[in-house]
């Protein structure tokens, strides 16, 4: 089931304005998808899969992926350890890439760091996510 389909934009507090490129810099299609539903017996290791999509040309993809995850998670009520993190760069050779994130504390667990490791999608990943995508 798809959660949520939308636009999601970074808050630039007014730095630039709308018909400007650096404001569409910051904005990313997101797509939740909702592996378990009320019929399924089967129970997701991670039930949620995040598909993060850049608008246009968004130039801090995978150096925002921390902040952001934080956002997206706060936003929708999502547990972070419960969902699968995955880029997607249409007209790329490999165009989707899952984000491994493991956190680092460094004062409080208020608000915890993380490290982020990139890979290539799986193959049975990908098969997971490919009946909600209508572009793949």
């Amino acid at each position: 089931m798809i959660f949520f389909d939308g636009i999601y934009k970074l808050d630039r507090k007014n730095d630039y304005p709308a018909n400007s490129s650096a404001f569409h810099n910051c904005s990313w299609r997101i797509q939740i998808i909702a592996f378990n539903n009320n019929s399924n017996k089967v129970r997701f290791i991670k039930p949620y899969a995040l598909i993060v999509t850049p608008e246009k040309k968004s130039f801090c993809q995978k150096s925002c992926a921390e902040y952001l995850v934080k956002r997206i998670c706060s936003n929708f009520n999502l547990k972070l350890h419960q969902t699968i993190w995955i880029e997607y760069f249409p007209n790329t050779i490999d165009s989707f890439y899952v984000a491994s994130f493991t956190k680092k504390y460094l004062d409080s667990d208020d608000d915890p760091f993380y490290s982020i490791k990139w890979r290539s999608i799986h193959t049975n990943e990908l098969t997971a996510i490919r009946s909600f995508l209508k572009e793949v």
